[in-house]
């Protein structure tokens, strides 16, 4: 029998279940007149189906009388499956490394925090794009954002007396595909008040071991020692625009003059710094330029006190040890904004119920943003994102 004569004329479209089914399932191949089930269980096809039954073809069999079976076609397969990135076996694995941060941050008396989705200051960091919509209530509108990072609105739990809270957040950033990066990706970010730095690594290392199931040892450096050994330069937290602009020109590169100080230390940290790390090693780089302190304290000595964490080809997290002082931060976020305006980039408008918050007062604290695909990445040795995602964005690209 034809197929088309079968499916028009004989077969009842799209059943329901059939009872008490012996096996069901998506045929995975068709070979004469034998099934082979996904599950890779075979049986035989009766003559009355042979040439109407095809490779992906859902079925389910029940059994007839004792030792015959009835095959039910219970959907045909029309086109073929839709591309899923992510296999059954890394999302369950995915799914207990979720289950493990949680209890991670549990047993150390972390409370979980779910802030918002919809909110009116995504982040102000100069080279980041956003996802925007608004919100309409009669003649109310107001423009909104897909939030870039859950810091704004953790730091006004700190400020409302929370003292140690972590979120797992869903976050958006705009323009970002790639192998590492996708336009919405989890972040894991938690604060500790009364806090420095120095409790947020053992955090992280803490973490990342019971997260492994063994002792994990972070090399630790500073930024000027990468420098040094990496390019042969003494960094300092006066180091000019003009300095980073003639070293790299010193090693070939061809450097416009109107790119920024901010960009000429990117272009050095990721063509000389982060490909000269040891893959295998989780490394922590400490004390940044005083221009790239963001959220972040200066130190006695002038450097911005913070940490990042690479691995294994991975920019994992960012700590901070946080800035509290409100008109510093308000100084802070106003120039991010400028520099924005000058690279032509969205302007978004200020929370300043976040900087009422700080004026409430804020204890001191130490905060962090960890990637959470990009951890799971280096965890288990995958080297593209979507191997994780279900469905990533770049399956439109």
């Amino acid at each position: 029998m034809k197929r088309e004569q079968f499916l028009n004329n004989i077969w009842k479209r799209y059943p329901a279940m059939p009872p008490r089914p012996v096996a069901w399932g998506r045929l995975l191949e068709v070979i004469d007149d034998q099934l082979v089930l996904e599950s890779g269980l075979k049986m035989n096809m009766s003559q009355d189906l042979v040439g109407v039954l095809r490779t992906g073809d859902v079925i389910a069999v029940t059994e007839a009388s004792p030792g015959q079976q009835e095959i039910h076609l219970l959907a045909p397969q029309i086109e073929p499956v839709s591309h899923i990135s992510s296999s059954p076996e890394i999302q369950i694995r995915f799914s207990d490394y979720l289950e493990g941060i949680r209890k991670y941050f549990k047993s150390q008396d972390f409370i979980e925090s779910f802030t918002p989705t919809l909110v009116e200051c995504p982040g102000t960091e100069p080279f980041l794009d956003y996802f925007s919509t608004e919100f309409t209530v009669g003649k109310f509108h107001k423009k909104m954002y897909l939030p870039t990072s859950p810091e704004l609105h953790l730091k006004k739990l700190l400020a409302s007396g929370y003292s140690r809270i972590f979120e797992i957040k869903n976050c958006f950033r705009n323009g970002e595909a790639g192998t590492h990066h996708e336009p919405e990706f989890m972040m894991l970010e938690w604060y500790r008040s009364y806090s420095t730095l120095e409790q947020i690594q053992f955090d992280l290392q803490s973490l990342i071991s019971a997260l492994s199931g063994r002792s994990v040892q972070f090399h630790v450096t500073t930024m000027a020692d990468q420098f040094r050994e990496k390019l042969g330069f003494n960094l300092t937290p006066e180091t000019t625009q003009k300095e980073f602009y003639t070293l790299l020109r010193s090693k070939g590169q061809i450097v416009s003059e109107d790119e920024s100080l901010d960009d000429l230390f990117a272009r050095l940290v990721v063509d000389y710094i982060e490909p000269g790390l040891d893959q295998n090693i989780p490394t922590i780089i400490t004390h940044y330029p005083p221009f790239q302190a963001a959220y972040a304290r200066l130190t006695v000595d002038g450097w911005a006190d913070r940490f990042e964490l690479f691995w294994r080809g991975l920019e994992i997290a960012n700590a901070f040890h946080e800035v509290n002082d409100p008109e510093l931060q308000l100084q802070r976020m106003n120039q991010d904004l400028n520099k924005k305006k000058t690279i032509g980039k969205e302007i978004p408008s200020l929370d300043m119920e976040f900087i009422q918050s700080l004026r409430s007062g804020v204890p001191p604290a130490g905060g962090i943003a960890l990637g959470v695909e990009r951890l799971f990445m280096g965890l288990n040795h995958i080297e593209d994102i979507r191997d994780i995602k279900v469905f990533p964005m770049r399956r439109f690209l």
